[in-house]
């Protein structure tokens, strides 16, 4: 091959370049066992001008006549393996998590969006909040899940994950998201709190807004709250997602209350206000879990 008359010079020369590169890479790509470190400096050495050191050259020869020998006497397939086969099959796994990532992110995505918020408001003003029915009989033992672990802020400045303190204690935990979610909240606990366990209420702030206007909420808080109930009244700035999903939160805008037994698994739920015979199932599974060693 020739360039043509017709060509620019700087073109040309380009041209000429690029075929004896390629030229180059194919010699090398015929001989696989002697594509070595040694080759590829030598080939980057040669294109940019600059000459090589002698005792370099010795270097690079003794290392590829060694994994030749090697090659012949049947080394690891590790030794063997070259360094861009070894590239190539970290790239591979990583687009493979990557599409895993995406793949869950989708799932997740066409959840949330199979509940819209018509039907949080329609549960709110027509069942008083109940995404679903109160559970008539208390969770067996074998099919409870344990209280997933989150992080929480005292309203008295502690840190602490809420998993931990279920031990040797029968629970009750209340999370909200809103302000009559709070009420609705409130109307289990007046009537519960005589039951000798202790109490739990978890203020859940997942929007980017109520986490611009943190401060200001924790304020209101303080002062809404009596200073007694500091220590076991938390608050949660950012999304809880994972836990929501596990203790099957869907309505973002009710009241969700768990009862906890001494283990750390919930053995009850239900959600929005009490109503019918939801306080006397409560009281009735609380006595339950005071007798369970």
């Amino acid at each position: 091959w020739v360039p043509t008359l017709s060509m620019t010079p700087l073109r040309a020369h380009r041209l000429l370049r690029l075929a004896v590169r390629l030229g180059a890479r194919m010699r090398y790509m015929e001989r696989p066992s002697s594509f070595t470190v040694g080759a590829v400096r030598g080939l980057c050495t040669s294109t940019s001008g600059k000459s090589k050191p002698d005792k370099a050259n010795e270097h690079d020869e003794t290392f590829t006549s060694t994994v030749e020998l090697k090659g012949k006497k049947g080394g690891s397939q590790a030794e063997e393996k070259s360094a861009w086969t070894k590239f190539w099959d970290r790239e591979m796994e990583r687009r493979e998590e990557a599409k895993k990532r995406k793949s869950e992110g989708w799932e997740k995505l066409n959840k949330d969006m199979s509940r819209s918020q018509l039907q949080d408001y329609y549960d709110m003003q027509r069942k008083r909040g109940k995404a679903e029915p109160a559970i008539k009989e208390i969770i067996p033992k074998s099919k409870a899940i344990a209280f997933p672990s989150m992080v929480v802020h005292g309203l008295d400045g502690s840190t602490f994950d809420l998993s931990d303190n279920f031990a040797n204690e029968v629970t009750w935990v209340t999370m909200y998201g809103t302000a009559l979610a709070m009420q609705m909240g409130q109307e289990w606990l007046d009537e519960i709190s005589g039951e000798g366990i202790q109490i739990y209420e978890v203020s859940v702030n997942e929007s980017w807004f109520s986490r611009l206007l943190k401060p200001l909420s924790l304020r209101g808080l303080k002062n809404r709250v009596p200073v007694e109930k500091h220590a076991n009244f938390a608050t949660v700035f950012g999304s809880i997602a994972p836990q929501k999903e596990k203790l099957e939160m869907v309505n973002r805008l009710t009241a969700y209350s768990f009862l906890i037994d001494k283990r750390g698994a919930v053995r009850w739920r239900s959600s929005g206000s009490p109503i019918g015979n939801d306080l006397e199932l409560a009281k009735t599974f609380i006595r339950e879990l005071h007798k369970e060693r």
